[in-house]
């Protein structure tokens, strides 16, 4: 089911089916890029891991778990709480499903509100469970490049506030961190897209600023994606073939090693919410 949201600055569709953005068009410019398959959307939302498992799988008090890469949210339906002309609230609560996969009680809610040319979302995760539970929480959405249908993908660049030290977490052939890092030079804070520059996956960043931008010197038009409470950042479009979109996404989180099967209680950078305890923590996606 599809809930509409808009005001004068922009019309946004949202899902129940994964709880996530499907559509943002402001004046006749879609900017999310579309899936056939609303549950394989381009602007889902990551829990209870992010990215790939090593082998698939993970570690819990002598268990052994299998979860899919960035979790389980986009395949799942989400509840309605609240729904008005500029906000919509979605509720999933854990299920005989999601227990197999992670075996704590949970509920999960996600918040999409229009200010002006903005979209606030905001996560607020619950802790229902008689013990501790253990996740990581992202957001991947992806956008359309180009934005202007006379352009092309090497015709926009990737802004980010200068000053920053920012460090690139390397990847293997399997898309799983090896442990190693290096300096993520940029001329100016500037980064120019190319296709190629994705071929061996995802650039996950430590250190980077906490908003980026999506720009062309040749179109007015831009994205800016703001997320003050993600640790890292990672950008991604499917690698070795020329698609016309990229994602910018916020995590608190990463993949796992290349080296270990994760232990989800120690599993780096691992969110713990005790008995009782609600997690919220919001980010934002400027249209312009």
């Amino acid at each position: 089911m599809i809930f509409n949201l808009a005001n004068q600055f922009l019309s946004v569709k949202t899902s129940a089916a994964g709880g996530e953005i499907v559509s943002i068009v402001q004046r006749g410019t879609e900017y999310i890029k579309r899936s056939f398959d609303v549950l394989d959307g381009w602007a889902f939302n990551l829990f209870p891991v992010i990215g790939r498992l090593n082998q698939g799988v993970y570690r819990y008090k002598g268990g052994v778990f299998k979860l899919p890469k960035n979790g389980f949210l986009n395949k799942v339906m989400f509840e309605v709480s609240s729904y008005d002309k500029d906000s919509v609230t979605y509720e999933f609560k854990y299920d005989e499903f999601t227990l197999k996969a992670y075996p704590f009680k949970f509920l999960f809610s996600v918040n999409y509100k229009l200010i002006k040319n903005q979209i606030q979302i905001t996560y607020k995760i619950t802790n229902l469970d008689n013990k501790p539970m253990y996740f990581c929480l992202g957001a991947k959405p992806g956008f359309n490049v180009p934005l202007n249908n006379q352009l092309s993908f090497s015709d926009y660049y990737l802004e980010f506030e200068q000053g920053a030290s920012i460090k690139k977490l390397n990847l293997d052939s399997s898309y799983l961190l090896n442990g190693k890092q290096e300096p993520f030079e940029l001329q100016g804070g500037i980064l120019p897209l190319r296709h190629r520059l994705f071929d061996n996956g995802a650039i996950i960043l430590a250190d980077a600023p906490k908003s980026i931008a999506l720009k062309s010197k040749y179109d007015s038009k831009s994205v800016k994606i703001t997320y003050p409470y993600m640790k890292y950042l990672s950008l991604w479009k499917p690698p070795k073939i020329d698609t016309p979109m990229i994602c910018l996404e916020g995590w608190t989180g990463l993949p796992s090693y290349n080296y270990k099967i994760d232990d989800i209680q120690t599993k780096e950078e691992i969110i713990k919410l005790n008995i009782g305890e609600e997690y919220i923590n919001a980010w934002s996606i400027e249209i312009n």
